[in-house]
């Protein structure tokens, strides 16, 4: 229990951090492309960037790894394809549309971007603490 307590105020804090850090961000000016980056600098970096963050990989442990060991064992399978199969669809997805609108794109509307994921990020890690603290009061 204390364990867990702390790792959630930990969490809360962290998390609350990077929003205040997200929310005081101002954009690159977008008008100044990026062209020194080779590909494997990029590949890399998607890389790092999707598969070594802390949340994919308590996702991929934790949560796929307890959902399959509780599902029939044929069905298992199905369920860790279906998984893959939809992140797959949904981060291409993403990826297509930004490229697609990429012009449309601008510091303007990506600070708004910011602070709106920003805030709520807050009153998540907000919540995390909030959980933490009332069980002690």
């Amino acid at each position: 229990m204390i364990l867990k307590n702390a790792i959630m105020l930990l969490g809360g804090i962290c998390v609350i951090y990077i929003s205040i850090s997200l929310i005081r961000t101002t954009p690159d000016n977008l008008d100044e492309p990026k062209i020194n980056e080779t590909i494997l600098k990029i590949i890399l970096s998607c890389f790092i960037v999707t598969w070594l963050n802390p949340q994919a990989i308590i996702d991929g442990t934790l949560i796929l790894g307890g959902m399959r060991a509780s599902l029939i064992k044929n069905s298992s399978n199905y369920f860790i394809i279906g998984t893959c199969l939809a992140s797959f669809i949904w981060f291409s997805s993403i990826s297509i549309i930004v490229s697609i609108n990429k012009t449309r794109f601008n510091t303007k509307i990506l600070k708004v971007i910011n602070l709106v994921c920003g805030f709520v990020m807050l009153i998540y890690g907000l919540k995390l603490c909030y959980n933490v603290i009332i069980q002690f009061i």
